[in-house]
């Protein structure tokens, strides 16, 4: 004869079989018992485990391209600054010696510009050194930003727009699956801090 398990029932507190659904004294419904999850085995444990560093590996690795890209940003900012510079002065240089008068709001205009892509540069490096603290928040900046620049330099010249379409295309393509990486990554860190 086997050992019958019981449980009181929740509506009048008598005691009833595990198994039944419903109540012999009142007729309330019993809580269903809950089936018991054998334990997972150690393969799958460890199957789980390689697939959680995997998809680890693969966000750090988006972020990790992001990162090189907002870098490749800044490179290519300073780059046209440094040539922009260069160009200037060869230009005035030939303006003195042939005797040709260049205005000062030209020159002046150039040298914004000139400037700008330093400062665009140095902030492009910036997001790049922020974005190992808080790479969500740093990758969709510089997205914006870049973003920003390719529709501003559209406005002053629209054939810009085109010009090195494919670069812009797998800059931005890679800046937006640095933001999806860090949205997985943030999410995995809010539901491991849920969890503990």
């Amino acid at each position: 004869m086997s050992a019958v398990t019981t449980a009181p029932c929740p509506a009048c507190g008598s005691q009833q079989a595990t198994a039944a659904r419903f109540c012999e004294q009142c007729g309330g419904t019993l809580a269903a018992p809950t089936p018991k999850r054998p334990p997972a085995s150690r393969a799958h444990q460890g199957a789980l485990q390689r697939a959680r560093a995997k998809a680890v590996d693969s966000e750090l690795s988006s972020i990790r391209q992001a990162r090189i890209c907002l870098g490749i940003i800044a490179g290519l900012l300073l780059l046209a600054a440094a040539l922009g510079w260069f160009g200037m002065e060869s230009e005035l240089t030939n303006a003195r010696q042939s005797g040709a008068h260049i205005r000062g709001d030209v020159v002046s205009q150039i040298k914004t510009l000139i400037a700008a892509n330093a400062v665009l540069s140095v902030g492009f490096i910036g997001l790049a050194i922020w974005a190992g603290r808080n790479a969500f928040a740093a990758v969709l900046t510089g997205l914006v930003l870049y973003v920003c620049l390719i529709l501003a330099s559209a406005a002053v010249a629209p054939i810009t727009l085109v010009q090195g379409i494919v670069i812009k295309a797998i800059i931005i393509g890679l800046l937006v699956g640095g933001i999806r990486a860090a949205l997985r990554q943030r999410q995995r860190q809010h539901q491991t801090a849920a969890g503990a």
